[in-house]
């Protein structure tokens, strides 16, 4: 497998991280009608959403881990204790021309390249029941202001192969659109999913299953390896 063709996991299986159509036309449809902004798809290997009538616009989505509200989860302080963020992995860096920023394996294949679309290009997040999009506009992406992007270097969270370096929003940097009942998304609407205490058993039952094919994945390799 190539340094860019890394993979995602959804509920334990490992899934292509280009198979994601479903969070594109999601996407394509929250911006035209919450910023105006006609987009199409991406190719596989490049930005998911290219702009319509601007091609140096576009947007890169991913379909979040967490349930419910985002800033009611234990996911929002997983890289800085006692702040909530949004966290972009250093392998989307390049997207606004940032990925020298990293010495990561997958930020280092961009080295040298240029994006025109640096300072238009969006990044949003899903939750996992869909009706929730955390979106940041390339003007905090960009900021140099310490308070609105910070920087965690070297993290593993996840349960993931490797560790990433992270650029990290806080929430208050963050546009948090809730879908209503009508099918509108609302900035700052009413949350209408799961309630904190149902995320939270969800959130604990997957955790206790990440954790036990961790850990049958770690016996199996000890035992190949002896």
């Amino acid at each position: 497998m190539g340094l860019n063709d890394y993979v995602r996991n959804e509920n334990g299986e490992k899934k292509s991280s280009y198979d994601d159509k479903r969070m594109r036309d999601i996407g394509i449809e929250f911006f035209k009608q919450v910023k105006g902004i006609n987009f199409t798809h991406g190719t596989e290997q490049s930005i998911d959403l290219i702009g319509v009538d601007d091609w140096n616009m576009g947007a890169e989505g991913e379909n979040g881990g967490w349930h419910g509200n985002r800033w009611d989860s234990g996911q929002a302080y997983s890289h800085i204790k006692g702040i909530k963020t949004l966290n972009i992995q250093d392998r989307k860096w390049h997207y606004w021309n940032l990925q020298e920023l990293s010495d990561k394996p997958k930020a280092k294949i961009w080295y040298g390249r240029y994006d025109l679309g640096y300072d238009k290009n969006w990044y949003f997040r899903l939750n996992a029941e869909e009706d929730q999009i955390c979106l940041v506009s390339s003007s905090i992406i960009l900021s140099n202001d310490e308070n609105k992007r910070k920087f965690v270097l070297n993290k593993w969270v996840n349960f993931g192969d490797y560790a990433e370096d992270w650029i990290c929003i806080p929430e208050e940097f963050v546009e948090t659109y809730n879908k209503q009942p009508d099918g509108q998304w609302v900035l700052n609407g009413k949350y209408w999913g799961p309630t904190k205490e149902e995320c939270i058993a969800m959130y604990l039952e997957e955790k206790n299953l990440k954790e036990a094919k961790q850990n049958a994945r770690l016996k199996e390799l000890k035992r190949t390896t002896r």
